[in-house]
């Protein structure tokens, strides 16, 4: 029951009727400022980091995407992913599974997935598109790590803006067999 002083049916303390467990458009999301371009990392547990693009890197835009990315909008302007993104780092054990989610419903955002040793290249040697392919609201990227041992393999996860969208999101990853 709702037990708190505003007038609706929720159990939180904001004027709404929904239980704030999903991404606010409206909240003020502490986001750290970017390392060149590594916003932080993402953890394999399947925990949900909010944020926004908001104040994030340009490192990686259309030139640096294209001819390498599968599905990357090839026939798009090379301007469509000039706005901030977030990046995060990813080490996914040998031979798992990763699956990532990213609900963006305050802006539309796309992603990919940049695997490699080297943080933030100029030269990307390979990356992979969202199960759903384009810019969306929300993106569902799924992928077999390299079998790197026991080690595992880094990937760098980019949501990056479309057409200079920019919003709150959030991002939750978890690996296995």
């Amino acid at each position: 029951t709702d037990s708190d002083s505003d007038s609706d049916s929720d159990a939180d303390t904001d004027a709404d009727s929904d239980s704030d467990s999903d991404v606010d458009c409206g909240a003020d999301y502490a986001t750290p400022a970017p390392n060149v371009c590594i916003t932080g990392a993402l953890p394999c547990d399947g925990s949900v980091i909010y944020a926004t693009n908001i104040g994030g890197s340009t490192h990686y835009d259309m030139l640096a995407y294209e001819g390498v990315c599968e599905d990357w909008a090839a026939s798009e302007p090379n301007d469509i992913y000039d706005g901030p993104e977030r990046v995060y780092e990813i080490e996914v054990p040998g031979g798992q599974y990763a699956s990532i989610f990213i609900d963006s419903p305050c802006a539309t955002l796309d992603a990919r997935i940049i695997h490699g040793s080297e943080v933030c290249t100029d030269e990307i040697q390979t990356c992979g598109a969202p199960q759903y392919a384009g810019a969306t609201k929300w993106e569902e990227l799924t992928f077999n790590s390299v079998y790197g041992g026991s080690a595992g393999e880094r990937y760098e996860i980019v949501v990056e803006s479309y057409e200079g969208a920019m919003g709150n999101f959030s991002i939750s990853a978890t690996c296995g067999n």
